[in-house]
């Protein structure tokens, strides 16, 4: 973050991939500066409201001199926002408040077609975590819970993978920066694991396009198993060291920060580091408009296909050397769901998948726009 601001200040604060972690970081600097007690926080991505122009129709704003739709809201919201705003009032984001309250006009003289149209996107921006929600009273964030809606980074026996890319100095440019994910697997025969990711990503905008046309410039964190270890990285390209900001010494240290980052290590440019019950791999990367990149890491599990399979076991005693498994909790990442994933597993001839999770076998290809989970089941082939 220091590549921008010196400090950490409430408009960041949504830095960890798990969102409760988030809404109680965003609680703790509300409070810090006086203002009342929460009951919760929600999180809402721009494509929601998208999606939500798409049943309304346009929405007149003459005290702008603009009309918003589904097509024009990311631009024309980042431009008064952004540019069009008065310096003297200094009050940018009131473009935003003034949309909503037309929004919430429309809405209201709904019919009730248009009224089953909105809680069909509603639930699908739950699903993709469009909308993420973190309520502070335990009866409440229990139904929130109950039904997915917290965006919480679920705990796994088995392997695991979540990418967290951040834009920092970047603009806006992950709006046009499509990505491709390739994740293999690949099971020995004496049951070790070594995954692959190849992160691809290209960069759409045009040189010198308004907020899209500059280098994105992303710090992006693969989190897996805990006690993973690196085998090989390529691609990842820090920013020069004398862009980053340099804090006060009098500016104290987030204590939720530094109880992951103390303790990093440096394998080349990459960050290995412990939060919660993930290890986590940081690296920078930075793309210019036009260009492609791709970001490669090869790390080995903490435990074999036969270990896994005990862990999963309803009765471990009956595991044994003849058999194996392998479990995978794919972690999709809010705002990022035009991510396409790949994800392969691939076992020794010697052995053979008597049950897989779903019907897509040993393979997943698609859109990584949720969690997602691959479970097999292996044994001798005969």
């Amino acid at each position: 973050m220091q590549l921008i601001n010196a400090q950490w200040q409430f408009q960041d604060a949504n830095w960890f991939p798990d969102f409760p972690k988030s809404a109680e970081k965003l609680r703790w600097f509300w409070s810090k500066s006086g203002q009342p007690t929460l009951d919760g926080v929600i999180a809402v991505n721009a494509t929601f409201v998208e999606k939500l122009l798409a049943v309304t129709g346009p929405i007149d704003l003459p005290e702008y001199g603009k009309t918003i739709d589904a097509s024009n809201f990311m631009m024309e919201t980042q431009k008064a926002v952004e540019l069009e705003y008065d310096r003297v009032e200094n009050s940018p984001k009131k473009f935003i408040g003034d949309l909503a309250v037309k929004l919430q006009e429309r809405i209201k003289g709904f019919s009730k077609e248009e009224w089953l149209n909105v809680a069909g996107i509603v639930s699908e921006s739950l699903d993709v975590k469009d909308i993420q929600i973190a309520l502070v009273r335990s009866e409440e964030e229990q139904i929130v819970e109950r039904y997915g809606w917290s965006g919480r980074m679920k705990p796994t026996t088995g392997d695991a993978l979540a990418l967290i890319e951040t834009n920092i100095a970047g603009q806006k440019t992950d709006g046009v920066v499509e990505e491709d994910v390739k994740h293999t697997v690949r099971i020995a025969e004496d049951g070790s694991i070594e995954d692959t990711v190849e992160l691809t990503r290209t960069h759409k905008g045009n040189k010198g396009e308004l907020f899209r046309g500059v280098r994105n410039v992303s710090y992006l964190r693969a989190y897996v198993p805990k006690g993973a270890s690196l085998i090989a990285a390529a691609g990842f390209r820090p920013p020069n060291a004398g862009l980053f900001k340099i804090p006060l010494e009098s500016d104290a240290l987030d204590i939720d920060v530094e109880a992951t980052e103390a303790k990093a290590k440096k394998q080349g440019d990459v960050d290995i580091f412990t939060e919660d019950d993930r290890t986590v791999f940081g690296g920078w990367m930075q793309l210019d408009p036009g260009e492609t990149q791709t970001i490669r890491l090869t790390y080995r599990l903490p435990f074999t296909a036969q270990e896994l399979l005990t862990r999963t076991e309803s009765s471990p005693e009956q595991a044994n050397a003849s058999r194996a498994g392998y479990l995978l909790l794919l972690t999709s990442q809010s705002g990022k769901s035009n991510r396409h994933l790949t994800s392969t597993i691939e076992i020794p001839a010697s052995w053979k998948a008597t049950w897989t999770k779903g019907d897509a076998g040993l393979t997943f290809d698609g859109l990584w726009d949720r969690d997602r989970v691959m479970a097999a089941l292996l044994t001798p082939a005969l």
